[in-house]
């Protein structure tokens, strides 16, 4: 790994008071087992450490889940005590839900180095709430977003769109509505049906639908109203002002190295290398126990899978692929599908960077898999 190379960090907490009923993300609602993975996860830091993270360059460290914002007090500050070198100076997030927002825990991660916050709001209707299966209120996303902007300069808004009987009307007014609040960052997802959910359950039991014509509708919406008000659409679901783009995230994007923690974690050293940990806190605090790294999967990327990953990760980013980093071989093969693209209204060229339009995100995997020819 190149010393000089960006890298971060990223913690599974994996633990939630509920199960929400769009998420496929590993977790487990067993709160009595919080303390035993507590203190496993500091043999995977020690682990990891030794093996392959260099001593600077860290620039991202995030907490997600799962619910972070369970996280014990205690979990927290040993966690500081080991990155305490690498702060201030890089981007420390975490994941947390509006009605674990309080002062108390607000000094907490202050306190440890946080400096960005990501809230999971979802949606200000408190029926579609109840059917997410979310455990929070508008009024506590309000009382949350009061005091997390008092105190952090970056706060974060994830948002879902496209569920079940929402308005275009409804989500532009609850955009209006957390405006109100000095918002520098908001990660807006379309909902997806995932298998391993009760969505999908009442989706084969013909309960739920989805509109793919309200997605694209949506999609465009949140678009305009969101740059109409000085956010930059940097990447398909995500909307940062200027200087507040999520530099963990831009890590995932670029092919930069993370290090990842926890059960389920994923893990990547460029530019080939990647690894997914045992997506099960027991398996994982079995294998520590013993010793073991706790990984279940790894893989070397080859050519073909490199390519494939260069395009679907690039072409989520406004900025688009660079046809200089790759092959003169695989270069051939993006020119020669350029034209047909451009004509679909799905790119921009602009030599040497292919550039994704919003319909090209709207059709982003259609896009790939027509520059790789499947």
């Amino acid at each position: 790994m190149n010393p000089h190379e960006p890298w971060g960090i990223y913690i599974h907490y994996p633990f939630c008071q509920r199960k929400c009923h769009y998420c496929d993300f590993y977790f487990s609602t067993l709160l009595k087992y919080r303390a035993g993975y507590e203190e496993v996860f500091w043999i995977e830091w020690q682990q990891r450490r030794k093996q392959w993270l260099p001593p600077n360059a860290l620039v991202s460290l995030y907490i997600g889940g799962g619910t972070p914002s369970l996280a014990s007090e205690t979990f927290l500050k040993k966690l500081h005590k080991s990155i305490y070198p690498f702060l201030p100076s890089i981007e420390f997030t975490i994941e947390v839900n509006p009605e674990h927002v309080s002062l108390e825990n607000i000094k907490l991660w202050r306190a440890i180095g946080v400096n960005r916050i990501s809230i999971g709001v979802q949606t200000l209707n408190p029926q579609l709430l109840q059917l997410c299966g979310r455990t929070h209120t508008p009024t506590q996303v309000f009382k949350a977003l009061e005091l997390l902007c008092k105190h952090f300069d970056n706060v974060s808004v994830d948002i879902l769109f496209n569920l079940p009987n929402q308005t275009t009307l409804e989500i532009l007014h609850h955009l209006e509505q957390l405006l109100q609040f000095p918002i520098k960052h908001f990660s807006v997802y379309g909902l997806t049906i995932e298998r391993r959910t009760y969505f999908y359950f009442l989706y084969k039991k013909g309960l739920l639908q989805q509109d793919e014509t309200a997605f694209a509708e949506q999609f465009l919406a949140i678009d305009a109203f969101l740059t109409e008000h000085g956010f930059i659409h940097y990447e398909i679901s995500n909307y940062g002002l200027k200087n507040y783009f999520s530099r963990h995230n831009l890590l995932y994007w670029n092919r930069h190295a993370y290090l990842g923690l926890g059960p389920s974690a994923h893990g990547f050293l460029a530019p080939r290398y990647r690894y997914a940990n045992v997506a099960n806190h027991h398996r994982y605090r079995r294998y520590l126990q013993q010793n073991r790294l706790p990984v279940e999967k790894e893989e070397v990327l080859s050519d073909e899978e490199l390519f494939y990953e260069q395009l679907l990760l690039g072409l989520r980013l406004k900025q688009g692929i660079d046809l200089n980093t790759f092959s003169s071989v695989y270069q051939e093969r993006i020119m020669q599908k350029i034209p047909l693209l451009e004509q679909k209204g799905w790119v921009q060229w602009r030599y040497p960077f292919l550039l994704p339009t919003l319909q090209g995100w709207l059709f982003h995997n259609t896009l790939v898999l027509t520059l790789m020819d499947l």
